[in-house]
């Protein structure tokens, strides 16, 4: 995979992973070149009434999406929650250790576990 090509180790292969060698990107995002993007449920901002990040009234909670439920809008199809994602410096699996040099990690995957 060419992630782990970039980083000498390792990713998490279920997540989705992009290359910049963009200043104005690196400067914003902070980290080297390779970034995952990760994703979440959150409440729908067009429908869930706050007041300092704390719900105002009774909205129900979703104890799978770990998030208040708001009434439905336009904004999130009538579900009262959405999907939010953000890109963030790639990193290695915490438990992998480094390539060595001339390893690929293709030579790595042939390991036994």
């Amino acid at each position: 995979m060419e992630a782990e090509m970039h980083l000498g180790g390792r990713v998490d292969r279920r997540k989705a992973y992009f290359f910049t060698d963009d200043a104005e990107a690196l400067e914003m995002f902070g980290g080297g070149p390779v970034y995952e993007y990760g994703q979440w449920t959150t409440s729908c901002s067009g429908c869930l009434e706050t007041e300092d990040g704390h719900p105002v009234g009774r909205y129900p909670w979703d104890e799978k999406a770990k998030c208040y439920v708001g009434s439905g809008c336009e904004e999130c199809g009538y579900t009262g929650k959405r999907r939010d994602g953000w890109f963030s410096p790639a990193t290695l699996l915490q438990n992998a250790r480094p390539l060595a040099t001339g390893e690929s990690a293709a030579d790595r995957s042939q390991e036994p576990s």
